[in-house]
């Protein structure tokens, strides 16, 4: 239970700065548009 909840985890917070990296990259990408 508790490797599961560790990786539960660890994918959640790797989705998310995958997601805050590529919101910037378009946040970016609109500013030098």
């Amino acid at each position: 239970m508790k490797l599961n909840a560790d990786q539960g985890l660890f994918a959640a917070r790797l989705s998310f700065a995958v997601g805050d990296t590529v919101s910037r990259r378009l946040v970016a990408g609109v500013r030098l548009g």
